[in-house]
């Protein structure tokens, strides 16, 4: 794969991550307008296109927006604590790199020195 071919398809997918992190934002955001917050308050919805059916289903699997008798309702402790989690994954992994970073740097020392 060329430079130039590898650059499209890391923006290609660069667009489309954003494309699902609004489409989230947007769906959440419905949720929270209608009051459906609680499972008393829950709404009939219907996911819009490919994109928004799949990302409901997901949210849906982890228990982020809740299914009760044909309606859904966001269950905004289930968010929170999911996002508690991506960040403390985020902080591995960047911690891991930092890790990489120091070894690497020390391995370079060793063989110029």
């Amino acid at each position: 794969m060329s430079a130039a071919a590898a650059a499209a398809s890391a923006g290609a997918g660069a667009a489309a991550a954003a494309r699902l992190v609004r489409e989230r934002q947007k769906m959440l955001q419905l949720f929270r307008e209608e009051g459906a917050i609680r499972r008393d308050r829950a709404i009939a919805y219907e996911a819009q296109g490919k994109l928004a059916q799949n990302l409901l289903r997901q949210l849906v699997k982890r228990d982020i927006i809740r299914q009760t008798n044909n309606k859904f309702w966001l269950d905004e402790k289930a968010l929170e604590q999911r996002q508690q989690h991506e960040k403390r994954i985020v902080r591995y992994i960047l911690l891991g790199m930092f890790v990489a970073i120091i070894i690497l740097a020390g391995i370079v020392y060793i063989l110029v020195v």
